[in-house]
């Protein structure tokens, strides 16, 4: 699989991790995923940053050869 989709994948992974508290609002897992919803949220903003600035990197890289 070509690097630009993996980035890509892992964008959208970051957002999943996001929105991922917003989603469970009932059941039994709901007290557990709204205790880790902090680090979630957290997480997931790091990998959505870290990803979106290494595709960025990599379309500049191609673009100037």
């Amino acid at each position: 699989m070509d690097s630009a989709k993996l980035f890509f994948l892992a964008i959208l992974a970051g957002f999943a991790l996001i929105i991922l508290p917003g989603l469970v609002e009932a059941g039994p897992v709901a007290g557990f995923v709204a205790s880790l919803e902090p680090i979630l949220v957290t997480l997931g903003l790091i990998v959505v940053l870290v990803f979106a600035l290494v595709l960025i990197y990599h379309a500049i890289k191609k673009l100037s050869n």
